[in-house]
């Protein structure tokens, strides 16, 4: 899975992480939906025979569940890792010294 430069798959979760890039992804999606930002692609135009605005709408709105599930997927995978991890440690620690 693709991370960021700063961070590895394995790497423990930042406590709020993922509620700071939720925020963000609202904050964009709200504020790709503001009157002032639709103003700008509301133009009589049509692209594939579709008025320019909806097809806009769309895309804004597809991005949106495309980066909310690519946040899921991240911290299910983060979530997967932490648990391995703890599986691992209490495995070693269940195995006696020298045996």
């Amino acid at each position: 899975m693709a991370t960021g430069p700063l961070e590895r798959e394995d790497a423990p979760p930042r406590p709020g992480a993922v509620a700071a890039r939720s925020a963000a992804l609202a904050a964009i999606g709200g504020f790709m939906f503001l009157p002032a930002t639709l103003s700008v692609v509301s133009a009589p135009a049509t692209l594939f025979g579709a008025p320019l605005i909806w097809v806009f709408i769309f895309i804004v709105w597809a991005s949106l569940i495309l980066g909310a599930a690519a946040l899921a997927q991240q911290e299910a995978a983060r979530e997967r890792t932490a648990a391995r991890r703890r599986v691992a440690q209490e495995h070693d620690a269940a195995i006696p010294p020298g045996a």
